[in-house]
């Protein structure tokens, strides 16, 4: 276990100084403590930084001289850890505090490179092993990191929440890993597939001790993540959770089960919380198809009617997810299409970062579906990061690109707009295109445009509050202001059939 810590001073009496040779009074209550019995130490200049005899007790009375103060990253509590002599018989120092029967374990690895002994008190994270492990600590709790429970001092009082979340107000938020079965449990037990009835009926017992309506859960997937038993029990576990006002789930990188079996974790809750007012959903590299995409386009159209939406879908490609069809313009249309209709909505954020298949012709069908939100949103975010969007051009200008503009152009309710292109958009004519349209916005509102965030060839020119070529476009347009022309590229989004039929 390597783990990082930062380092508190120890607290204990310049051991070159008597009282004699004191010479403010600052010095002297530098060195006084909450006991007359240490200030006497120190008055007779005996090292009182530790009122403990034993290693591993609690800094709060100070550690020895051959220990460190110690806080671990990601672990409630503090700890005197000793310092390990890994080629020594006995690399860690025997003696313990009053109470402990925990092991010490040479586990920590400093900052310097040097070696840190803790005392174990749970072979893993599991939350019965941790409590148990209590025991163990005498006056410290164990606490989990990296696959077992250390001993600290300090930490708050168990909350009752299982090993991985945390409440922060009305707020549980829960982080893990959903790996194939068996070995799950060696990585973290939270989200594993024989372990989720466990996690779930915690959160459930914790619920009504203190109710939350909030709740972020993090399953993202490791070596494939779950299948779709996986799936179908998350989201069994998941519906009873009813009553919640934001849902924030990262099911990510989990591609084990068939095509779209992730969306079966995610209708159950969805049905289950018609109040929903924020949801989001990393579904990135999850295995989603086109008819994927539909569906969940359908399904957040029956059942959330929420104000924000956050949904990500990137890295739909073969070289991101092990058998798929990737989504292409198809699917992504049909999704934004279905969005477009949820017109409760007021904040937005789409992601298709590394959607390969979906190219410019998918980003000028995602706009489309967009289309009937200009009258209602107030935050737009589209990262279409990373994707090939080189289509053939037919002639003059992509008219992909001048849909795309135009469209973002008429959100004249948005406070926000960011937008990522991040591919080579250096044709004058698709420059100009969105400089047209972009510009009938208030400038204020594109922070993506601010040192070329957006990679489409414009930027802010703040001196003259207007949109012109950034510095990397080096093609004819000069450096003169767009004006708005809300009336250009009026075909744009029309000429193509298949665009037509999303309006």
């Amino acid at each position: 276990m390597s783990t990082r810590f930062t380092v508190r001073p120890r607290r204990q009496c310049p051991s070159n100084l008597r009282l004699l040779n004191w010479q403010t009074s600052e010095q002297f209550l530098k060195c006084t403590w909450q006991s007359w019995l240490t200030t006497a130490l120190c008055l007779v200049s005996v090292a009182c930084g530790a009122l403990h005899a034993s290693h591993y007790g609690d800094p709060k009375s100070g550690c020895l001289a051959d220990e460190r103060n110690v806080t671990i990253d990601g672990v409630a509590g503090d700890l005197c850890a000793p310092i390990c002599h890994p080629n020594a018989t006995v690399p860690c120092p025997t003696d313990v505090p009053p109470g402990v029967t925990a092991k010490p374990a040479c586990e920590l690895t400093f900052k310097d490179g040097g070696k840190g002994c803790v005392l174990v008190c749970a072979p893993m994270v599991d939350a019965a092993l941790l409590r148990a492990g209590d025991a163990q600590c005498g006056a410290g709790s164990c606490q989990p990191i990296q696959g077992v429970g250390v001993c600290t001092y300090g930490a708050p009082p168990p909350t009752g929440l299982p090993a991985g979340c945390e409440a922060t107000g009305a707020r549980v938020v829960c982080t893990g890993n959903a790996s194939p079965e068996p070995g799950c449990e060696r990585i973290n037990r939270l989200c594993c597939f024989n372990q989720l009835d466990d996690t779930f009926a915690a959160l459930q017992r914790y619920r009504k001790k203190n109710s939350f309506a909030a709740l972020s859960l993090g399953c993202s997937g490791n070596f494939g993540g779950g299948d779709d038993a996986w799936a179908q029990k998350f989201g069994s576990l998941l519906k009873g959770f009813a009553g919640l006002r934001l849902l924030d789930l990262d099911l990510s990188l989990n591609q084990a089960g068939k095509q779209d079996s992730i969306l079966d974790a995610v209708e159950p809750a969805l049905a289950a919380n018609p109040g929903l007012e924020e949801l989001s959903l990393n579904l990135a590299a999850a295995n989603i198809s086109d008819d994927g995409a539909s569906r969940l386009g359908a399904m957040l159209r029956a059942h959330f009617k929420g104000s924000h939406l956050s949904a990500n879908l990137g890295e739909s490609d073969p070289s991101d997810v092990v058998h798929t069809t990737p989504i292409t313009s198809v699917g992504a249309g049909e999704f934004s299409a279905s969005v477009g209709k949820m017109t409760s909505l007021k904040n937005l954020s789409l992601q298709f970062r590394f959607d390969m298949n979906i190219t410019a012709h998918g980003i000028a069908r995602i706009a489309v579906g967009l289309e009937p939100l200009q009258g209602t949103l107030q935050f737009l975010s589209l990262d279409f990061g990373y994707m090939d969007n080189k289509d053939p051009i037919p002639s003059g200008y992509p008219p992909d690109f001048a849909c795309l503009g135009r469209v973002l152009g008429g959100f004249q309710r948005l406070t926000t707009l960011t937008l990522n292109l991040d591919g080579d958009v250096g044709d004058p004519e698709v420059v100009r295109a969105l400089g047209l349209h972009l510009s009938c916005l208030p400038v204020s509102a594109m922070p993506m445009l601010d040192n070329d965030g957006c990679h489409c060839g414009l930027k802010v020119d703040k001196a003259r509050g207007c949109i012109v070529p950034n510095q990397y476009y080096s093609g004819d347009l000069g450096t003169g202001c767009f004006r708005c022309t809300p009336s250009a590229n009026a075909t744009s989004c029309t000429a193509d059939a298949s665009l037509r039929h999303l309006t």
